[in-house]
C-alpha cells in the first residue's frame, strides 16, 4: 500500500493544539479540510477490495475511520468538515479511547 504523502509528517508529526492551529477561521477549516484528505486517502487505499482483509482490523484504523465519519461528509462529490448544526447524533458513537473505572467516593 502505496498512499504515503511527505506533507503528512509536517502536518501530523506534532499534536494538534490549539497554540498551534492556525489563526483565522478560514485557515483553521482549510486544514481540517486537508486532514480529512488525508484520512481519506488512508482509508480508500485500506478498504480498497485488493487489500489484505486484515488491514481493517488494525484498531488505528478502525478509530479512524469513526472519527473521519464523525467529523467529514461528502457534498456534490466533494469532502467537507461537519459545521456543528450537521453533526451526527451522539449517540451513534462511542470515544474511541477505552473506558476507565470511574474513582471510588469516600
Amino acid at each position: 500500500m502505496s498512499c504515503s504523502d511527505a506533507q503528512w509528517v509536517e502536518r501530523d508529526a506534532h499534536r494538534i493544539e490549539e497554540s498551534r492551529l492556525p489563526k483565522s477561521e478560514g485557515d483553521r477549516l482549510a486544514l481540517a479540510e486537508q486532514i480529512g484528505e488525508d484520512g481519506k486517502k488512508v482509508l480508500t487505499a485500506v478498504f480498497d477490495p485488493l487489500a489484505p482483509d486484515w488491514l481493517r482490523e488494525i484498531p488505528a484504523i478502525q478509530v479512524l475511520r469513526r472519527i473521519w465519519v464523525q467529523n467529514y461528509f461528502f457534498e456534490d462529490g466533494q469532502l467537507r468538515w461537519r459545521e456543528a448544526e450537521n453533526l451526527p447524533p451522539a449517540t451513534l458513537f462511542t470515544s474511541p479511547r477505552p473506558r476507565l473505572p470511574k474513582p471510588m467516593k469516600r
